[in-house]
């Protein structure tokens, strides 16, 4: 772990993405906007955030305010629109936009069949009436979201480049003799993996602290953390039409975002042993790097190569890709329309890459101890 914050490299690389995070989070401020947020979070906290006839009646006795009557307007009459919210039409709907084939067609009628389920319980806690942020909530969310994934996306990078670093560093300064030959030299590869990740992951929790911080002062504390990501102003834009946001388990904005950094760190982990196991197998850290980005960008490109090819099946296989799962972040814990083959699956997926790629590194690792001194 030293090692590796002795780097000069290593700090410049945090405080380049540290600026760019701190630049997302304040910039585009709207005064108009920010004022509106601000008042939409203090009425609800002092009134409830469900859009219920109590909400109104607290809302109304409010100081007469054009922010009032915009707010008043935005939710005039608003229904519960997941009561009756029917699933297997949206599974209709891609199907026919896209006309997959193969096992596709029936694993989405499955998925979206157990979708129908998870609506309903939404359905019954009234989770659409969450006022959220009205009419500003995509934009407030999207200003969020693109800071966490800016996050992971910096993170994930370092934790290729730390995991492929640790594992070649002594090939790098000509002592990896010295390494081999001593007593408990190869066991430290372990320690190395370890410490790569642990550095990836306390950097993914300081760039998203920073960003935050800087959007908290800048956007003044306006996150709506107990409001329900399933609002009825929450929407997802698809090619051709748009759909609610729908989750196959009740969030709050807070539980959202803490269980996707949750599940970053799994992601982190999985991207800290691809590039441990590649400086290990490899002999050259540079092709080692050269290797990972060229097979992360193979993955990243293989669900639309295969689904304009018609290999629906090899597309399912696709979707449960590292370099897709972080692609497909923004739908996490939702029925991520095409991009996701089964509930939850980002959960599936992200365990199922733990267990490949720590095999994969421990078999790399099992070859580097046997490894002859040269």
């Amino acid at each position: 772990m030293k090692k590796i914050f002795s780097m000069p490299m290593l700090w410049i690389f945090l405080a380049g993405c540290i600026l760019v995070n701190g630049w997302m989070a304040g910039s585009g401020v709207s005064q108009e906007e920010r004022e509106r947020l601000v008042y939409r979070q203090t009425v609800q906290e002092k009134n409830g955030g469900q859009m219920v006839p109590d909400f109104w009646e607290s809302l109304a006795k409010e100081p007469p305010s054009a922010l009032r009557e915009q707010l008043l307007e935005e939710t005039a009459g608003a229904e519960n629109t997941l009561e009756d919210l029917n699933t297997a039409e949206l599974a209709r709907l891609y199907l026919g936009l896209y006309q997959p084939g193969g096992g596709l067609v029936g694993l989405l009628e499955k998925k979206y069949a157990a979708l129908q389920d998870a609506v309903d319980a939404l359905g019954g806690e009234g989770a659409a009436l969450s006022v959220y942020a009205a009419r500003d909530t995509d934009r407030q969310f999207q200003r969020l979201y693109d800071g966490l994934h800016a996050a992971l996306t910096e993170s994930a990078f370092l934790a290729l480049l730390l995991g492929i670093y640790t594992m070649g560093m002594e090939r790098l300064c000509r002592t990896e003799s010295l390494l081999l030959s001593a007593k408990r030299g190869r066991k430290t590869a372990l320690e190395k993996g370890a410490a790569a990740w642990i550095a990836a992951a306390g950097s993914y929790l300081l760039f998203v602290g920073f960003f935050l911080a800087v959007y908290g002062i800048f956007w003044e504390g306006t996150f709506f953390w107990n409001a329900n990501v399933a609002s009825q102003f929450h929407t997802v834009q698809e090619a051709v039409f748009t759909k609610p946001f729908l989750t196959w388990g009740s969030f709050t904005l807070g539980e959202y975002f803490a269980a996707q950094m949750g599940l970053s760190l799994g992601l982190l982990l999985v991207f800290s042993l691809m590039g441990s196991a590649a400086g290990l197998w490899l002999k050259n850290s540079y092709i080692a790097f050269l290797a990972v980005f060229a097979f992360l960008f193979a993955q990243f490109a293989a669900p639309m190569l295969l689904s304009d090819a018609g290999c629906w099946n090899g597309y399912i296989a696709a979707t449960f890709f590292p370099a897709v799962l972080w692609h497909t972040q923004p739908l996490w814990f939702t029925d991520g329309g095409i991009s996701t083959v089964i509930p939850w699956q980002e959960s599936w997926g992200i365990c199922l890459n733990l267990v490949l790629w720590a095999g994969i590194f421990l078999l790399a690792y099992r070859r580097f101890r046997r490894k002859d001194v040269a």
